[in-house]
């Protein structure tokens, strides 16, 4: 067990007051955790998940969760918002940052956290003819950092004590248990 100092909540978030974030893979586990950890501290969170339903299903659940702790601090209240993306599809790619940049025209992006990805899966390829992992995990999320960099290069007024924009890359340990097929590779 690490030492307490060692140890990291929520709690310890500074506020995310006037932040702008998107997360993919927003809708379950980490990306969830992170986008309702963000929104409570008052970022406005893109919630970018591949599936319309489930997506719209973390919305609601961040904003219950937001609405049932909110306390005398309203201004502290971020919020939480889908947006379809499918990083295993280049076009979805493109879509999602020429429709986020339209949107949110004029906004540094301050926040990106790219968590979605696909693990331990069947061989298969993308729309785009890419082995799938590697097409999900690592192609469309360097597409889509590419895309938004300009948002994120943004100047902000200086009277805002705002921080660098940041681009946050969630991974795993799970290529650890796993082997290469030479085959695969093309």
């Amino acid at each position: 067990m690490p030492p307490s100092s060692l140890r990291w909540d929520e709690s310890q978030m500074p506020p995310q007051h006037g932040r702008l974030a998107i997360v993919t893979g927003a809708n379950t586990g980490l990306g969830f955790a992170t986008s309702l950890a963000l929104a409570r501290a008052g970022a406005h969170v893109i919630l970018a998940c591949r599936n319309e339903a489930r997506g719209l299903e973390a919305q609601q659940r961040i904003h219950n969760e937001i609405q049932a702790s909110n306390d005398t601090e309203s201004d502290a209240v971020g919020a939480a918002e889908f947006m379809q993306l499918d990083v295993g599809v280049l076009q979805s790619v493109r879509d999602f940052a020429s429709t986020f940049t339209t949107r949110f025209s004029g906004r540094r992006l301050d926040m990106l956290v790219l968590n979605a990805g696909v693990k331990a899966v069947e061989y298969g390829e993308t729309a785009d003819g890419f082995e799938q992992q590697f097409g999900v995990n690592h192609l469309g999320h360097f597409a889509l950092a590419a895309l938004l960099l300009p948002a994120m290069k943004m100047q902000v007024p200086r009277a805002t004590d705002l921080p660098p924009a940041r681009v946050v890359s969630i991974s795993s340990i799970s290529h650890h248990g796993s082997s290469l097929d030479m085959k695969q590779l093309r």
